[in-house]
């Protein structure tokens, strides 16, 4: 996502949901949303990691995410960043039967494609989940937005224990 300037311009914070401004969680602890990110025209982004290997990511694997982030106004923009190999006919249809909606999935090969250094994920040489200036410097351009989101969604990934 670096490479595209489209990104770069759109996202400039993002978050895991334990840490997005109040205003948004309204005291949940899990509505299915797992990151935010703060769009350039001033609405949210609701964003669901998903990370799974060898199967299909199906619409019934984010339904309680669209259930949540659609109904609440401060979300004008909504993610699936997914580890799956594919997605199941049902879901694609359901992203392409909605185009009044931004609905964007963010899939394993963009986000490999990104321009950021997983080595330090899979190596281990980024510690868990800290949001620090030097994990943001072992990851390349992870300190652009585009990056953060990245960087956040293998977080979200590692602090539930997915993608095992």
């Amino acid at each position: 996502m670096s490479n595209d300037p489209s990104w770069l311009e759109r996202v400039s914070r993002v978050w895991l949901w334990d840490d997005a401004p109040e205003e948004l969680r309204q005291g949940h602890a899990d509505t299915g949303i797992d990151l935010v990110a703060l769009d350039e025209d001033g609405s949210y982004w609701a964003i669901q990691a998903k990370c799974y290997k060898g199967r299909k990511l199906s619409e019934g694997d984010v339904a309680t995410f669209f259930k949540n982030a659609l109904v609440d106004d401060h979300y004008g923009h909504y993610m699936i960043a997914d580890t799956a190999p594919a997605a199941t006919k049902t879901f694609e249809n359901y992203m392409n039967d909605h185009p009044d909606r931004d609905i964007v999935r963010l899939d394993l090969d963009t986000m490999r494609h990104a321009n950021l250094d997983w080595d330090a994920f899979e190596t281990g040489s980024r510690p868990g989940a800290r949001h620090t200036h030097e994990s943001t410097t072992t990851l390349g351009r992870g300190d652009q937005p585009a990056g953060r989101l990245g960087r956040a969604v293998v977080d979200s990934c590692r602090s539930s224990g997915a993608g095992q």
